[in-house]
């Protein structure tokens, strides 16, 4: 006689065990991973924002060169600015400091045309 022909019965309490054993690892593991999403997202939801603060200077404004392209002008003022008007060829952007001091730039065809500081330090 071979083993697997004549298996012995298994007790059908072990099996419920077994079986209720397995599927509370498996809803635990479920539960605890939604309950770390949950954690995890009300963290990142109390995280302020911050608001980016970028001070312009008279050598940064001196570094600026006419023809140099919207994505020069950015690098070094190590910000976006705000656009403040737009044609069909020129767009203007500022670059204001919490003072009031500031860096006006107008780029025509995508190249600095001109640029005007006011109270720069």
């Amino acid at each position: 006689m071979s083993i697997l022909s004549n298996p012995k019965p298994r007790n059908p309490y072990v099996r419920l065990l077994s079986l209720t054993f397995s599927l509370g690892v498996m809803l635990g593991s479920g539960l605890g991973y939604g309950f770390n999403q949950v954690v995890s997202n009300t963290k990142q939801q109390e995280l302020p924002a911050q608001p980016e603060v970028r001070h312009v200077n008279l050598i940064e404004y001196e570094r600026l060169q006419l023809e140099m392209t919207l994505t020069d002008v950015r690098a070094i003022l190590s910000s976006n600015g705000t656009e403040v008007d737009r044609t069909p060829t020129t767009v203007t952007f500022v670059w204001d400091n919490l003072d009031g001091s500031k860096i006006t730039a107008i780029f025509e065809n995508g190249r600095l045309k001109s640029k005007q500081q006011s109270r720069l330090k």
